[in-house]
């Protein structure tokens, strides 16, 4: 048995197979018909070419090594090769649900174990055959040239003639790419990828499920034969796929607001010599393509425009994209930022049906363009496959009605400037944008400072709790309509404002989104001029905004401007699944004005919330919680390793003192609110009266210092990040 190394195409496949082992995101499933007299034939057929054509298994060493080789098939028994069902009395729809069941299977084992599986199933008027094949064995194109192989076996044996297997072994492929890596050639085209992605900078998703949402657009018969009218454009041909993606790179540069976007589009990999073309195997590279957006073109100029970066990116596309990732790394690169976005053509010549049925996908987004039909037809469909963790189903229906739109617009005035077509920005991006200015307008993430100095990591959580009567907070808000949330939440605000001394404040705020407790910053700048009742209002304001686009997976996003807060606050709010079932059907109420459906009403399991307090490490955790008709109970849940129960004990205490301020003088200066009771701050102006300024000995501050270092000379003065200094190295610092 001999061995053979893995190609590129194929160690980018193990990677993500060993990572989700039996997920279907690399099973490419697929069907043909053949006419129910030409049993004998295919099965024949069939079972020769597997024979000869999918014996190839994957091998890993104990070192995590692996290599391929050819297994040996035995020709005498065909049941190691594919099964047969005869379901020619059974009905339509049980033969649909066989189908389905089939094709959605993945592979358990894929070392030393067959990578392909195959039925021949029988109907009442076909043969079908249908195919599950591992993506590390072979690429959506050698599906087309297998079927194509397989018809005409068919029809060669249905004629008396022979038919001769000619295309050469897969291993004729690695060595070829082997011997390639060590031109010149494969360093130009490093280099060249490298340098086209410069500066490139995007957010990026990190994926913890590969579960997708599939969704098609076809296009209508008139659209189809206007768009045929620019498949040629100045003599130069326009494939669908290039089409489809430049309408695509346009539909999200103007929904997105970017002016920068990189596609992970396929390189076909065959043009390792004439003998690869028809070959059957894993050749498929990614190809990181970047397109700027350029409003000044026509559609049609852009088509071109795509096109010659295409074409560009294809005569460096030999180079598996996973050779370079370690540099593109060393540039600040994260390799997700280019996987956001995949775009592919599974079109077919042989009338081979593809049957997406997989329910995983490794990217975010991924468009299937004219999946199994055929590219003389012109662009027909685009089939869609978003990640569910990532776009959720509103989120989704507004890009696909989006992109249906401009499609209409541009197959109407292909001439159009791109600058001229309108599209609406999707809720999508407004809500990316929505949280990104959040803590772009911040000065960073607002915490209070520990003060119990630690030089290691660790985490003892403890809490502090308060209760608030229930009827204040709620006739006050019917009061002045806003809800309890937004006067709490201010009260934290404010609060932490008093204690960091800083009036940008920017906080994590938890919420129930899509079945799940997701944190999202919420920030604020707080304005001492404004009065009680504004910056309620305010607070208001930005909770329903929040809320309107808390579908955002925030907890799933990288990036420039993606930060998560420690200091996090979560309202638990049971009681109001409607503005009307808090205010009591007011009538004086502008429905404008206040929306409490918005606003945190989903009823969240707190044992979610409590794996987020013992598994996170939040400096501190405030939860508001109706717990009766007569009181919210206000938890604070701090880490006790850098914080100390009375600083903790001061600041729920403030928010308490804070809160009752804001409810006894809507009228007042936020800047006017102070977090002492009004018996400390009597206290406070007594003290201020009676204290007598005493002239100190020493006028500079330096020289006071100076006194201090003689007496503690070698003792610890300040712990920093960058280390420790004792007096007399901070003093010696001081005076350099």
């Amino acid at each position: 048995m001999q061995f053979f190394n893995l190609s590129n195409a194929q160690k980018r496949t193990i990677v993500t197979e060993i990572g989700e082992s039996g997920n279907d995101s690399y099973v490419l499933s697929f069907k043909y018909k053949f006419p129910v007299e030409d049993e004998k034939y295919v099965k024949i057929a069939l079972s020769d070419i597997i024979r000869k054509k999918f014996n190839l298994r994957i091998k890993k060493d104990n070192q995590m090594e692996f290599s391929q080789y050819f297994s040996q098939l035995d020709p005498k028994i065909d049941n190691q090769l594919f099964y047969y069902y005869d379901m020619s009395i059974e009905k339509e729809d049980e033969i649909k649900e066989f189908i389905y069941q089939f094709t959605k299977t993945g592979f358990d084992e894929i070392f030393d174990s067959p990578l392909y599986r195959f039925v021949v199933l029988k109907t009442r008027k076909n043969i079908i055959v249908l195919g599950n094949v591992h993506h590390i064995l072979m690429d959506g194109t050698s599906i087309n040239i297998l079927i194509k192989n397989l018809k005409s076996y068919v029809n060669n044996l249905k004629n008396n003639q022979s038919y001769e297997i000619t295309s050469p072994s897969y291993e004729k492929y690695v060595k070829k790419e082997e011997k390639y890596l060590s031109t010149k050639k494969s360093k130009e085209d490093e280099k060249y990828w490298v340098d086209s992605l410069k500066n490139y900078s995007s957010n990026y998703f990190t994926l913890d499920n590969l579960n997708v949402s599939k969704h098609e657009i076809l296009l209508e018969e008139n659209t189809i034969k206007k768009f045929k009218k620019i498949s040629i454009i100045e003599n130069d041909n326009i494939s669908p796929f290039l089409l489809a993606l430049s309408i695509l790179s346009l539909y999200f540069f103007k929904s997105s607001k970017s002016k920068d976007l990189v596609w992970n589009t396929p390189y076909h990999g065959r043009d390792f010599g004439d003998d690869t073309h028809n070959m059957l195997g894993m050749f498929v590279n990614m190809m990181p393509l970047r397109l700027k957006y350029k409003g000044e073109l026509t559609f049609k100029d852009y088509v071109l425009y795509v096109k010659s970066v295409l074409k560009k990116g294809l005569s460096h596309g030999k180079l598996s994209f996973n050779l370079y990732t370690q540099k593109l790394q060393k540039i600040g690169i994260n390799p997700a930022m280019l996987s956001m976005y995949s775009i592919v053509s599974n079109s077919s010549d042989s009338g081979v049906e593809y049957i997406w049925e997989n329910e995983e996908s490794e990217f975010p987004l991924h468009i299937r363009v004219n999946s199994s039909l055929n590219d003389k037809n012109g662009l027909q469909s685009l089939f869609l496959e978003f990640n569910k963790g990532c776009y959720s189903h509103e989120a989704i229906i507004d890009i696909l009605n989006g992109i249906k739109e401009l499609i209409n617009e541009i197959a109407d005035n292909p001439n159009e400037k791109c600058g001229n077509f309108k599209v609406l920005q999707s809720r999508f991006f407004r809500a990316e944008k929505y949280f990104k200015n959040i803590v772009k307008k911040s000065d960073g993430e607002t915490f209070i400072s520990p003060d119990i100095q630690i030089r290691k990591e660790n985490k003892d959580i403890k809490e502090k709790e308060i209760s608030i009567n229930k009827n204040l907070i709620k006739n006050f808000s019917k009061k002045i309509k806003i809800s309890p949330n937004a006067l709490f939440l201010t009260s934290t605000l404010l609060t932490l404002n008093r204690f960091v001394f800083n009036k940008n404040i920017l906080i994590s705020r938890t919420t129930e989104s899509n079945g799940k407790i997701i944190d999202y910053p919420f920030g604020l700048f707080m304005e001492s001029d404004k009065t009680v009742k504004e910056m309620l209002i305010e607070v208001e304001d930005e909770l329903i905004k929040s809320e309107e686009y808390k579908f955002f997976p925030y907890d799933k996003i990288s990036g420039d401007n993606i930060v998560f807060p420690d200091f996090k606050y979560y309202f638990e709010n049971k009681e109001y699944n409607s503005k009307n079932d808090y205010l009591e059907n007011s009538n004086e109420v502008n429905s404008t004005e206040v929306n409490f459906n918005e606003v945190n009403s989903d009823e969240v399991n707190i044992n979610e919330i409590n794996d987020k307090i013992n598994n996170s490490s939040n400096k501190a955790y405030l939860i508001i919680k109706s717990i009766d008709n007569d009181e919210y109970k206000v938890s604070l849940y701090y880490n006790a390793v850098i914080y100390t129960e009375k600083l903790m004990e001061t600041f729920i205490k403030s928010i308490e003192i804070v809160l009752k301020k804001l409810i006894n003088d809507q009228n007042e200066k936020i800047g006017n609110i102070s977090i002492l009771s009004d018996k400390d701050i009597e206290k406070e102006n007594k003290r201020q009266e009676d204290f007598e300024e005493n002239i100190v000995d020493e006028p500079l501050l330096n020289k006071a210092f100076e006194n201090t270092v003689k007496n503690n000379n070698d003792k610890i003065a300040l712990i920093a990040s960058d280390g420790e200094f004792t007096y007399d190295e901070l003093n010696k610092k001081l005076i350099a």
